[in-house]
């Protein structure tokens, strides 16, 4: 099966096609595009390894940004990112999961998407998590 997710937002919309054997640590390629004004694209696509173990090796879950906060305690820097953006990217991937939940659009920030404690906790429930 294949899954598509378009994320819109009011300059942007990213384009996220994942084939039948993605999965978080597989080196099959998904395709990530990032559409500007309707019109621009960029292809934000990484390109996996073929072989799995070169690439949780190489590019692991997370291994880049992990690197980077030891790199951050030990040598005194400022992170990539900052807690504020790293919240607004939480925002972005639970309005994924309301908007595929609700089956409506969801509008950022948010504040006005109801109880998203209970939301959540319904969605556990039914799919068993």
């Amino acid at each position: 099966m294949t899954e598509y997710f378009l994320v819109e937002g009011t300059e942007a919309a990213l384009e996220l096609h994942f084939g039948p054997a993605m999965k978080y640590s597989s080196p099959e390629p998904f395709s990530a595009r990032l559409w500007e004004r309707g019109q621009k694209q960029t292809d934000l696509t990484l390109f996996n390894y073929g072989n799995l173990d070169q690439e949780l090796r190489e590019r692991g879950p997370d291994k880049r940004q992990v690197d980077h906060f030891c790199e951050c305690i030990l040598e005194n820097k400022a992170p990539w990112i900052d807690g504020w953006t790293g919240r607004k990217a939480i925002e972005v991937v639970n309005a994924v999961y309301l908007t595929s939940w609700q089956d409506q659009t969801i509008a950022l920030p948010l504040s006005g998407s109801g109880d998203l404690e209970r939301i959540f906790r319904e969605m556990r429930m039914q799919y068993g998590g």
